[in-house]
Protein backbone atom coordinates (compact mmCIF):
# COMPACT_ATOMS: atom_id res chain seq x y z
CA UNK A 1 0.00 0.00 0.00
CA UNK A 2 1.22 3.50 -0.82
CA UNK A 3 2.19 5.71 2.11
CA UNK A 4 -0.66 7.63 3.69
CA UNK A 5 -0.55 11.24 4.70
CA UNK A 6 -2.17 13.30 7.41
CA UNK A 7 -2.39 17.00 6.49
CA UNK A 8 -3.47 19.72 8.90
CA UNK A 9 -3.70 23.37 7.88
CA UNK A 10 -4.77 25.89 10.52
CA UNK A 11 -6.62 28.89 9.13
CA UNK A 12 -3.99 31.47 8.32
CA UNK A 13 -1.25 29.08 9.39
CA UNK A 14 1.33 26.70 7.93
CA UNK A 15 0.61 23.25 6.51
CA UNK A 16 1.65 20.32 8.73
CA UNK A 17 2.15 16.99 6.98
CA UNK A 18 2.90 13.56 8.45
CA UNK A 19 3.54 10.71 6.01
CA UNK A 20 4.00 7.04 6.84
CA UNK A 21 3.24 3.58 5.52
CA UNK A 22 0.22 2.08 7.33
CA UNK A 23 1.65 -1.41 6.80
CA UNK A 24 4.62 -0.54 9.03
CA UNK A 25 3.82 -0.67 12.74
CA UNK A 26 0.16 -0.56 11.70
CA UNK A 27 -1.02 -1.30 15.23
CA UNK A 28 0.73 1.76 16.61
CA UNK A 29 -0.41 4.05 13.82
CA UNK A 30 -4.06 4.64 14.41
CA UNK A 31 -6.22 7.60 13.56
CA UNK A 32 -9.61 7.74 15.24
CA UNK A 33 -12.13 10.32 14.15
CA UNK A 34 -15.13 11.44 16.18
CA UNK A 35 -17.59 14.26 15.57
CA UNK A 36 -20.15 15.97 17.74
CA UNK A 37 -22.58 16.84 14.95
CA UNK A 38 -23.02 17.00 11.22
CA UNK A 39 -24.43 13.58 10.46
CA UNK A 40 -21.00 12.03 10.09
CA UNK A 41 -20.36 8.33 9.62
CA UNK A 42 -17.17 7.35 11.41
CA UNK A 43 -14.47 4.82 10.80
CA UNK A 44 -11.02 4.37 12.27
CA UNK A 45 -7.82 2.41 11.97
CA UNK A 46 -4.57 2.62 10.06
CA UNK A 47 -6.22 1.62 6.78
CA UNK A 48 -9.58 3.26 7.35
CA UNK A 49 -11.14 5.26 4.52
CA UNK A 50 -11.63 8.15 6.96
CA UNK A 51 -14.84 9.93 7.83
CA UNK A 52 -17.49 10.94 5.34
CA UNK A 53 -19.26 14.09 6.50
CA UNK A 54 -22.69 15.29 5.53
CA UNK A 55 -25.16 17.90 6.66
CA UNK A 56 -24.49 21.01 8.68
CA UNK A 57 -23.85 21.90 12.27
CA UNK A 58 -20.73 22.35 14.34
CA UNK A 59 -18.11 19.66 14.17
CA UNK A 60 -15.31 18.74 16.52
CA UNK A 61 -12.62 16.25 15.72
CA UNK A 62 -10.98 13.93 18.21
CA UNK A 63 -7.69 12.72 16.81
CA UNK A 64 -5.71 9.83 18.27
CA UNK A 65 -2.44 9.31 16.47
CA UNK A 66 0.54 7.15 17.52
CA UNK A 67 3.88 7.82 15.86
CA UNK A 68 7.01 5.73 15.51
CA UNK A 69 9.52 8.26 16.83
CA UNK A 70 12.21 6.93 14.50
CA UNK A 71 10.28 7.94 11.39
CA UNK A 72 10.97 11.12 9.47
CA UNK A 73 8.53 13.40 7.74
CA UNK A 74 8.65 14.32 4.07
CA UNK A 75 11.23 17.06 4.73
CA UNK A 76 13.22 14.94 7.24
CA UNK A 77 11.83 16.73 10.29
CA UNK A 78 11.59 14.58 13.36
CA UNK A 79 8.09 13.23 13.94
CA UNK A 80 8.16 14.53 17.50
CA UNK A 81 8.48 18.08 16.17
CA UNK A 82 5.44 17.50 13.98
CA UNK A 83 3.57 16.10 16.97
CA UNK A 84 4.37 19.21 19.01
CA UNK A 85 3.01 21.35 16.19
CA UNK A 86 -0.23 19.39 16.20
CA UNK A 87 -0.51 19.67 19.98
CA UNK A 88 -0.36 23.45 19.72
CA UNK A 89 -3.42 23.33 17.46
CA UNK A 90 -5.51 21.94 20.32
CA UNK A 91 -4.83 24.91 22.60
CA UNK A 92 -7.53 27.48 23.18
CA UNK A 93 -7.04 30.84 21.49
CA UNK A 94 -7.40 33.89 23.70
CA UNK A 95 -9.62 35.89 21.36
CA UNK A 96 -12.44 33.34 20.90
CA UNK A 97 -11.92 30.77 23.64
CA UNK A 98 -11.62 27.87 21.19
CA UNK A 99 -8.82 26.02 19.39
CA UNK A 100 -8.07 27.32 15.89
CA UNK A 101 -10.14 26.09 12.97
CA UNK A 102 -8.17 23.72 10.75
CA UNK A 103 -8.51 21.94 7.45
CA UNK A 104 -7.67 18.26 8.03
CA UNK A 105 -7.21 15.58 5.38
CA UNK A 106 -6.14 11.94 5.61
CA UNK A 107 -5.61 9.49 2.79
CA UNK A 108 -3.09 7.88 0.43
CA UNK A 109 -0.25 10.04 -0.81
CA UNK A 110 -1.41 12.59 -3.42
CA UNK A 111 -5.07 11.66 -2.92
CA UNK A 112 -6.50 13.76 -0.12
CA UNK A 113 -10.20 13.46 -0.77
CA UNK A 114 -11.47 13.11 2.79
CA UNK A 115 -11.40 16.70 4.03
CA UNK A 116 -12.61 17.95 7.41
CA UNK A 117 -12.86 21.54 8.56
CA UNK A 118 -13.24 22.26 12.24
CA UNK A 119 -11.36 22.30 15.51
CA UNK A 120 -9.14 19.57 16.92
CA UNK A 121 -10.70 19.38 20.34
CA UNK A 122 -8.80 16.44 21.78
CA UNK A 123 -5.43 14.93 20.97
CA UNK A 124 -4.17 11.81 22.77
CA UNK A 125 -0.44 11.16 22.61
CA UNK A 126 1.05 7.79 23.45
CA UNK A 127 4.66 9.05 23.59
CA UNK A 128 5.94 5.60 22.64
CA UNK A 129 9.50 5.50 21.35
CA UNK A 130 10.81 2.82 19.02
CA UNK A 131 14.53 2.07 19.04
CA UNK A 132 16.84 -0.51 17.51
CA UNK A 133 19.46 0.03 20.25
CA UNK A 134 18.77 -2.18 23.30
CA UNK A 135 21.73 -0.72 25.19
CA UNK A 136 20.20 2.74 24.92
CA UNK A 137 16.85 1.35 26.05
CA UNK A 138 18.31 -0.24 29.18
CA UNK A 139 20.28 2.91 29.94
CA UNK A 140 17.14 5.06 29.96
CA UNK A 141 14.58 2.69 31.48
CA UNK A 142 13.88 1.89 35.13
CA UNK A 143 12.55 -1.51 34.13
CA UNK A 144 12.34 -3.43 30.88
CA UNK A 145 9.43 -5.77 30.08
CA UNK A 146 10.30 -8.45 27.55
CA UNK A 147 8.21 -10.95 25.61
CA UNK A 148 10.52 -12.10 22.82
CA UNK A 149 12.71 -15.08 21.91
CA UNK A 150 15.09 -16.99 24.21
CA UNK A 151 18.16 -15.93 22.21
CA UNK A 152 17.24 -12.24 22.32
CA UNK A 153 16.29 -12.38 25.99
CA UNK A 154 19.66 -13.87 26.95
CA UNK A 155 21.42 -10.97 25.22
CA UNK A 156 19.17 -8.43 26.90
CA UNK A 157 19.43 -9.92 30.39
CA UNK A 158 23.18 -9.32 30.23
CA UNK A 159 22.45 -5.63 29.60
CA UNK A 160 20.03 -5.60 32.53
CA UNK A 161 22.72 -7.03 34.79
CA UNK A 162 25.32 -4.55 33.55
CA UNK A 163 23.00 -1.54 33.93
CA UNK A 164 21.46 -2.86 37.19
CA UNK A 165 17.95 -2.49 35.72
CA UNK A 166 14.83 -4.50 36.53
CA UNK A 167 14.08 -7.07 33.85
CA UNK A 168 10.58 -8.57 33.68
CA UNK A 169 10.67 -11.60 31.36
CA UNK A 170 7.68 -13.36 29.88
CA UNK A 171 9.68 -15.21 27.20
CA UNK A 172 9.32 -19.00 27.14
CA UNK A 173 11.20 -21.92 25.60
CA UNK A 174 14.58 -21.50 27.33
CA UNK A 175 17.15 -24.28 27.07
CA UNK A 176 19.24 -25.16 30.17
CA UNK A 177 22.28 -23.04 29.11
CA UNK A 178 20.00 -20.06 28.54
CA UNK A 179 18.41 -20.51 31.95
CA UNK A 180 21.91 -20.54 33.42
CA UNK A 181 22.51 -17.11 31.86
CA UNK A 182 19.37 -15.78 33.57
CA UNK A 183 20.54 -17.14 36.92
CA UNK A 184 23.91 -15.43 36.48
CA UNK A 185 22.27 -12.10 35.67
CA UNK A 186 19.99 -12.42 38.70
CA UNK A 187 23.05 -12.20 40.95
CA UNK A 188 23.45 -8.57 39.85
CA UNK A 189 19.91 -7.27 39.42
CA UNK A 190 16.25 -8.10 39.99
CA UNK A 191 14.95 -10.48 37.33
CA UNK A 192 11.27 -11.45 37.35
CA UNK A 193 10.68 -14.51 35.19
CA UNK A 194 7.24 -15.95 34.56
CA UNK A 195 6.01 -18.13 31.67
CA UNK A 196 2.65 -16.44 32.13
CA UNK A 197 2.03 -12.96 33.57
CA UNK A 198 -1.68 -13.51 34.17
CA UNK A 199 -2.69 -13.10 37.81
CA UNK A 200 -5.41 -15.73 37.44
CA UNK A 201 -3.08 -18.27 35.87
CA UNK A 202 -0.52 -17.82 38.62
CA UNK A 203 -3.19 -18.46 41.21
CA UNK A 204 -4.00 -21.63 39.25
CA UNK A 205 -0.36 -22.70 39.54
CA UNK A 206 -0.58 -22.54 43.31
CA UNK A 207 -3.89 -24.43 43.32
CA UNK A 208 -2.43 -27.18 41.12
CA UNK A 209 0.53 -27.63 43.45
CA UNK A 210 -1.72 -27.84 46.49
CA UNK A 211 -4.10 -30.33 44.85
CA UNK A 212 -1.25 -32.51 43.65
CA UNK A 213 0.11 -32.53 47.20
CA UNK A 214 -3.27 -33.50 48.65
CA UNK A 215 -4.07 -36.23 46.09
CA UNK A 216 -1.91 -39.34 45.78
CA UNK A 217 -0.72 -41.02 42.59
CA UNK A 218 -4.04 -42.82 42.20
CA UNK A 219 -5.17 -39.52 40.72
CA UNK A 220 -3.83 -39.21 37.18
CA UNK A 221 -2.78 -35.71 36.12
CA UNK A 222 -3.26 -34.57 32.52
CA UNK A 223 -2.62 -31.07 31.20
CA UNK A 224 -4.36 -29.83 28.04
CA UNK A 225 -3.45 -26.56 26.38
CA UNK A 226 -4.65 -24.75 23.24
CA UNK A 227 -3.20 -21.71 21.50
CA UNK A 228 -3.48 -19.89 18.19
CA UNK A 229 -2.18 -21.49 15.00
CA UNK A 230 1.01 -19.37 14.92
CA UNK A 231 2.49 -20.46 18.24
CA UNK A 232 5.79 -22.18 17.55
CA UNK A 233 6.61 -24.03 20.79
CA UNK A 234 4.75 -26.96 22.35
CA UNK A 235 3.78 -27.69 25.00
CA UNK A 236 3.41 -24.06 25.99
CA UNK A 237 5.67 -22.64 28.66
CA UNK A 238 2.59 -22.21 30.83
CA UNK A 239 1.59 -25.87 30.41
CA UNK A 240 5.08 -26.92 31.47
CA UNK A 241 4.88 -24.58 34.45
CA UNK A 242 1.60 -26.24 35.44
CA UNK A 243 3.33 -29.60 35.09
CA UNK A 244 6.18 -28.45 37.30
CA UNK A 245 3.70 -27.21 39.89
CA UNK A 246 1.96 -30.60 39.92
CA UNK A 247 5.29 -32.45 40.14
CA UNK A 248 6.44 -30.22 42.98
CA UNK A 249 3.24 -30.94 44.87
CA UNK A 250 3.99 -34.65 44.60
CA UNK A 251 7.68 -34.31 45.35
CA UNK A 252 8.62 -35.54 41.89
CA UNK A 253 10.92 -34.35 39.10
CA UNK A 254 8.87 -33.35 36.06
CA UNK A 255 11.60 -34.54 33.68
CA UNK A 256 11.12 -38.06 35.05
CA UNK A 257 7.31 -38.16 35.04
CA UNK A 258 6.34 -36.02 32.02
CA UNK A 259 4.60 -37.80 29.14
CA UNK A 260 4.52 -35.38 26.22
CA UNK A 261 3.75 -37.65 23.28
CA UNK A 262 1.29 -40.50 22.87
CA UNK A 263 0.87 -42.15 19.52
CA UNK A 264 0.04 -45.67 18.38
CA UNK A 265 0.05 -48.59 20.82
CA UNK A 266 1.34 -46.87 23.95
CA UNK A 267 0.39 -49.45 26.56
CA UNK A 268 -1.30 -48.64 29.84
CA UNK A 269 -0.72 -45.31 31.52
CA UNK A 270 2.17 -45.39 33.97
CA UNK A 271 1.21 -44.56 37.54
CA UNK A 272 2.47 -41.13 38.57
CA UNK A 273 2.98 -39.78 35.05
CA UNK A 274 1.93 -36.23 34.19
CA UNK A 275 0.58 -36.14 30.66
CA UNK A 276 0.47 -33.26 28.17
CA UNK A 277 -1.83 -32.70 25.22
CA UNK A 278 -1.49 -29.84 22.75
CA UNK A 279 -4.02 -28.19 20.43
CA UNK A 280 -3.36 -25.42 17.90
CA UNK A 281 -5.87 -23.49 15.85
CA UNK A 282 -7.54 -20.21 15.03
CA UNK A 283 -6.80 -17.15 17.13
CA UNK A 284 -7.08 -18.74 20.57
CA UNK A 285 -5.18 -16.57 23.04
CA UNK A 286 -4.59 -19.20 25.72
CA UNK A 287 -6.56 -22.12 27.18
CA UNK A 288 -5.13 -24.36 29.92
CA UNK A 289 -6.86 -27.19 31.72
CA UNK A 290 -5.41 -29.42 34.44
CA UNK A 291 -7.31 -32.68 34.97
CA UNK A 292 -7.08 -34.82 38.09
CA UNK A 293 -8.78 -38.13 37.22
CA UNK A 294 -9.42 -41.08 39.52
CA UNK A 295 -11.82 -43.99 39.78
CA UNK A 296 -15.36 -42.63 39.74
CA UNK A 297 -14.54 -38.92 39.84
CA UNK A 298 -12.59 -36.18 38.13
CA UNK A 299 -11.55 -32.65 39.09
CA UNK A 300 -10.69 -30.09 36.40
CA UNK A 301 -9.07 -26.70 36.87
CA UNK A 302 -9.31 -24.36 33.88
CA UNK A 303 -7.92 -20.97 32.91
CA UNK A 304 -9.07 -19.25 29.72
CA UNK A 305 -7.51 -16.02 28.49
CA UNK A 306 -9.57 -14.03 25.99
CA UNK A 307 -7.33 -10.95 25.86
CA UNK A 308 -3.57 -10.46 25.89
CA UNK A 309 -4.04 -7.33 27.99
CA UNK A 310 -3.94 -9.53 31.09
CA UNK A 311 -0.27 -10.27 30.42
CA UNK A 312 0.55 -6.55 30.11
CA UNK A 313 -1.24 -5.77 33.37
CA UNK A 314 0.59 -8.58 35.15
CA UNK A 315 3.95 -7.49 33.76
CA UNK A 316 3.40 -3.90 34.89
CA UNK A 317 2.41 -5.14 38.33
CA UNK A 318 5.62 -7.16 38.46
CA UNK A 319 7.77 -4.20 37.39
CA UNK A 320 6.29 -2.00 40.12
CA UNK A 321 6.72 -4.75 42.71
CA UNK A 322 10.39 -5.22 41.76
CA UNK A 323 11.29 -1.59 42.48
CA UNK A 324 13.87 -1.54 45.24
CA UNK A 325 14.17 -5.33 45.44
CA UNK A 326 17.62 -6.88 45.87
CA UNK A 327 19.17 -8.92 43.05
CA UNK A 328 17.50 -12.28 42.53
CA UNK A 329 15.43 -14.42 40.23
CA UNK A 330 11.80 -13.83 41.17
CA UNK A 331 8.50 -15.23 39.94
CA UNK A 332 4.87 -14.09 39.87
CA UNK A 333 4.42 -16.17 43.00
CA UNK A 334 6.68 -13.66 44.75
CA UNK A 335 4.84 -10.72 43.19
CA UNK A 336 1.46 -12.03 44.38
CA UNK A 337 2.73 -12.83 47.87
CA UNK A 338 2.05 -16.55 47.52
CA UNK A 339 5.46 -17.78 48.69
CA UNK A 340 5.81 -19.75 51.88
Amino acid sequence: MAPSKLSITPKGGTLIEVAFNPNTYSISKTVEWRTTAGGASTDSGANAPITSFGGGGSRELTLQLFFDSTEKGPDERDVRLQTDQIVRLTRIERDNGRPPVCDVAWGPEKREDFPFTGTISNLKLANVSVTADPADLFAQADAVLEFSSPAATVQHVELAAKKKKIHVIGTTGFEPPQMAALHRAAKQTAIMLAPNMSVGLNLLLRMVEQMAHALDADWDIEILEMHHRNKVDAPSGTALALGRAAATGRGADLDHVAKRVRDGITGARRRGDIGFAVLRGGDVVSDHRVIFASEGERVELTHIATSREIYARGALRAALWAQGRPPGLYSMTDVLGLTG
